[in-house]
C-alpha cells in the first residue's frame, strides 16, 4: 500500500479515537446528571424515563468499548499491512467510518432527547 494511503487511514483512526474519547467524556457527563435528577426527585413520570436513558448510556458505553477495541485491531492491521490486502483495509475502514458516523448520530439524538425530556420533568 502506498505510504500517502497508509498514512491517510492512520490520520482518519486517530481522529475517531479522538471522536471516541469525546463521546465517552459526554457519555458519562449524561449519567452524572441523570443520577442528580434521580437523586433529587420522586417525580415517577421522571423515574421511569430515567430508567430508559439509563439503559441507553449503558447501551453506548458498551458500544464505545467496542469501537475502541475494533480500532486498535484495525491500527495494528494497518501497522503489519502485509496480512490484508489494499481492498480488504478499505473496506474495513469504511465499515467502521460508517458504523462510527451512525453512533455519532443516534448519541446526539439520544443526548437531545434526554435533555428535552427530562429537564421539564425535573
Amino acid at each position: 500500500m502506498k505510504p500517502a494511503i497508509l498514512h491517510h487511514l492512520e490520520q482518519e483512526v486517530h481522529a475517531w479515537q479522538r471522536s471516541l474519547e469525546f463521546f465517552k467524556q459526554e457519555n458519562t457527563m449524561l449519567k452524572y446528571r441523570l443520577s442528580e435528577m434521580v437523586d433529587e426527585t420522586d417525580n415517577e413520570a421522571l423515574l421511569k424515563s430515567a430508567e430508559v436513558f439509563q439503559n441507553e448510556f449503558l447501551k453506548n458505553d458498551e458500544l464505545l468499548d467496542r469501537f475502541s477495541t475494533s480500532l486498535r485491531s484495525f491500527s495494528a492491521t494497518l501497522n503489519n499491512q502485509v496480512t490484508k490486502q489494499k481492498a480488504d483495509i478499505i473496506q474495513e475502514q469504511n465499515r467502521l467510518r460508517k458504523n462510527i458516523h451512525e453512533f455519532e448520530k443516534q448519541f446526539f439524538v439520544t443526548a437531545t432527547e434526554f435533555n428535552s425530556r427530562m429537564l421539564p420533568l425535573f
